[in-house]
């Protein structure tokens, strides 16, 4: 026989479960429907472009394989030679009406015998690149008439607590209601002083705003809206990087970014096999290749000679490096870097190598450099975001031992 006091913890027990159950009947649907209505904030043409982005089939992992840092491993034959036989994806920003630049880049690509992935770039004369601009100005307005010198921000605390949603900070700033409640200042777009409006200018290290425009500032420090489009069109594949559910099951767990205007080593796979065993634990990027900075300022951590071509290539911590036209990311590094970039006093501040420079010369990411670069730009056609003196971009200029296009 059941003892009263037996019946009555059954009692309690059974409302319980029932009260679970009634709690998860609840909360599920209401977070679904939550998570519904972010994302009908988005612009459609927002959530196209993220769509545009998608990961080809990746090559299954050993188990066994063993990693040496964040992502290298020690044996590559169960990564993909597609993908040169270290990345889960190889992506290639590039804008649609570019052909000229796609055509050698295809040669290029049949020519190294890999795959990867076009991403349309968004154009600088996009709806979305002015909407940024907007809210860029709103928020410098509203800090200049509050502090007579260049305003400076702290970064948060946790800006490395993951995981993260996928659309914030920033990102919100091109929905449908951040006219009304989404800025970041609470102005609507129409509050706007009528153009003609004084151009916009970079801001430098922990600033908001630029220095006061002057018609002597040279063009670098320009904020102009093809350099919005470039922070904006590389944003969209960090954070496909970032968000990827399957990293932790693909090989090496990291992926390879490149422009359309670029010439590689052909024999980049052997050099970059040589060079990933000695990666450090916890790397966030690798710049195949950069500009404008001595990426030999700190000693190299590793040093390898390939047996082709004899050639010496050195592993360095980053110290400033310029250019976004070859990079690798971790996952992690990914996160971490899709975090700061739609940081609202940070965000599309500053032209993106800019940006992603000062992140790495402080310390906020865990960068190394290739050195000499094993990618550069090749600058043969007009370039669309900085033309330089000539159309051709800036006067930096870079050269491979043995190009695949013979730069």
């Amino acid at each position: 026989m059941i003892s009263v006091h037996t019946r009555h913890l059954l009692v309690v027990l059974t409302a319980l479960v029932l009260l679970s159950c009634v709690y998860w009947l609840v909360l599920i649907p209401g977070y679904m429907d939550m998570s519904l209505r972010l994302l009908q904030q988005l612009r459609p043409s927002s959530v196209e472009r993220a769509k545009q982005i998608d990961f080809p089939e990746a090559s299954s992992l050993d188990p066994q394989m063993k990693t040496a840092g964040n992502g290298a491993v020690d044996a590559f034959s169960g990564c993909d030679e597609r993908a040169m036989g270290l990345f889960s994806d190889i992506f290639v920003v590039s804008l649609p009406g570019r052909m000229d630049r796609r055509a050698d880049m295809e040669r290029e690509r049949q020519a190294l015998a890999v795959n990867w992935t076009w991403v349309d770039a968004t154009p600088s004369n996009d709806h979305i690149v002015q909407t940024i601009l907007n809210e860029v100005r709103h928020l410098r307005d509203s800090l200049s008439r509050s502090n007579d010198s260049l305003p400076s921000f702290q970064w948060p605390v946790d800006m490395d607590v993951f995981p993260l949603p996928p659309f914030a900070g920033s990102d919100l700033w091109t929905a449908p209601t951040a006219a009304s409640s989404g800025s970041p200042l609470g102005v609507p777009p129409t509050a706007i002083a009528p153009v003609p409006l004084r151009p916009l200018t970079c801001a430098m290290q922990n600033s908001t705003v630029g220095p006061p425009y002057e018609p002597s500032l040279p063009p670098y420090m320009h904020l102009t809206p093809a350099k919005v489009a470039c922070w904006y069109s590389h944003l969209q594949v960090i954070r496909k990087i970032a968000m990827d559910l399957n990293a932790d099951t693909r090989c090496n767990q990291a992926a390879l970014v490149l422009e359309d205007d670029v010439d590689m080593e052909k024999d980049i796979q052997e050099r970059l096999h040589g060079i990933w065993t000695a990666l450090p634990q916890g790397w966030d990027v690798i710049f195949l290749g950069h500009c404008w900075s001595n990426e030999t300022y700190y000693p190299a951590v590793a040093t390898i000679k390939t047996e082709s071509s004899m050639l010496q290539t050195s592993l360095h911590p980053s110290f400033s490096p310029k250019c976004t036209h070859a990079y690798a990311l971790s996952r992690t590094g990914a996160l971490k870097l899709l975090n700061h970039l739609r940081f609202p006093p940070f965000a599309y501040s500053r032209a993106l190598d800019q940006a992603i420079a000062w992140l790495v010369s402080t310390g906020r990411l865990n960068s190394y450099s290739v050195v000499p670069s094993i990618v550069v730009q090749r600058k043969i056609g007009r370039s669309d975001v900085d033309g330089g003196r000539e159309g051709f971009g800036s006067d930096w200029r870079d050269t491979l031992a043995d190009g695949v296009l013979g730069t």
